[in-house]
């Protein structure tokens, strides 16, 4: 299990280490950051497994100085160990901990955290899909077969269907009053025990199935925490969701496989193959004009979380002209930051249509990058 005091004495080696090799350390970021990590075990954990799988993981610009002596992070970062926005959020859920890999690691990671802590302390997450309006509907109608008749009770349900909108968390009872159609026929004499029925089922799980991408980790058997069931797979998986994790105490660790990452190792061999060029994709320039004026002018197809089509309008409204626009409009394409139009308030600020206020003037240094 981790132990906090070897890991730190294997920082403080590898920094020696590093200094006796005529390496330029800058030593007081060193203990500064120790000491700032120190104060929570997590952190330091955090950083020993990406230390672990550096090789495999994905390399992001992260604000740690000793990540970047790790290898963990390609890039040195600016300031000191502070995050921008810096205080404390109160917590009503325990943290997760979201690691991007290669998809073709993925499954190997999981592997290596089996062997690592052993079967009864790792599983998957299981979730339940449940059945939402449209569905519960077609369920009815499938079991109820109301005309009697196969291929007449299927053409009515493929029908009925279509009045209910593809809103995943659109309610029946929503559906039926927003559509009149569907009011109308839900209020027919020999359609009633079908709406009915729809309307018990809707919300019932139709089938277990298990987390794309989360699993636990437990210092205790997770079947002596939370119920399992073995995935068709074989693998374990937790009865509890993840809300019902939390409950018991459980941490939530997302082991995503992410295929971009696939597509850059497969370009830089292509590269290499083809044109015998060593492309460092660690190295590509953030700065580089060309490639934000052709982000500013929303030609970003297949580019990861850039290409769809609302985010390609936000870029173009906020003429894009440095990294960190690139990064908050990933942020502010989101549903909670649009409902509050933080999206077009931030693109205002940015051209000087709106005046940018602070609350206190003390914050000002932390919202400035971000215009307020």
């Amino acid at each position: 299990m981790f132990d906090e005091r070897v890991f730190i004495k294997y920082l403080l080696f590898f920094v020696k280490k590093k200094i006796a090799s005529g390496e330029k350390i800058d030593k007081d970021r060193v203990f500064d950051e120790i000491e700032k990590m120190s104060r929570s075990e997590s952190m330091l954990h955090t950083l020993y497994k990406l230390t672990k799988n550096k090789k495999k993981g994905n390399k992001n610009t992260v604000n740690s100085y000793l990540a970047y002596l790790l290898g963990v992070t390609s890039k040195e970062p600016d300031g000191p160990f502070e995050p921008k926005l810096s205080f404390e959020l109160a917590r009503i859920s325990h943290p997760d901990i979201d690691i991007d890999f290669d998809f073709f690691y993925r499954q190997s990671v999981y592997d290596y955290l089996i062997s690592r802590y052993g079967r009864e302390y790792t599983a998957n997450i299981g979730t339940y899909q449940r059945l939402k309006a449209k569905n519960a509907l077609r369920t009815a109608i499938k079991a109820l077969d109301p005309f009697n008749d196969k291929e007449k009770s299927l053409e009515f349900e493929n029908y009925v269907a279509k009045l209910v909108p593809d809103d995943p968390t659109i309610k029946l009872e929503k559906a039926i009053e927003e559509n009149s159609e569907l009011e109308r026929i839900s209020k027919k004499s020999n359609f009633k025990d079908v709406f009915f029925t729809a309307s018990v089922l809707e919300g019932n799980c139709s089938y277990a199935s298990r987390h794309a991408a989360g699993i636990v980790i437990s210092d205790a058997p997770i079947g002596d925490i939370a119920p399992l069931h073995r995935t068709a797979k074989g693998e374990y998986a937790t009865q509890f969701e993840m809300a019902e994790l939390e409950d018991v105490g459980l941490i939530k660790f997302d082991i995503l496989a992410l295929k971009t990452l696939s597509v850059f190792s497969m370009i830089e061999k292509d590269i290499k193959d083809y044109l015998d060029i060593d492309l460092d994709i660690d190295k590509i320039p953030h700065d580089d004009r060309k490639a934000l004026r052709l982000i500013s002018q929303g030609k970003t197809d297949s580019v990861f979380q850039l290409e769809s089509g609302g985010m390609k309008d936000l870029l173009r409204e906020m003429q894009v002209d440095t990294f960190h626009d690139v990064a908050a409009s990933n942020a502010l394409h989101r549903p909670g930051a649009m409902s509050a139009s933080a999206d077009s308030l931030y693109c205002e600020c940015k051209h000087g249509n709106r005046k940018i206020t602070y609350d206190h003037p003390d914050i000002s240094g932390i919202l400035k990058e971000t215009y307020g």
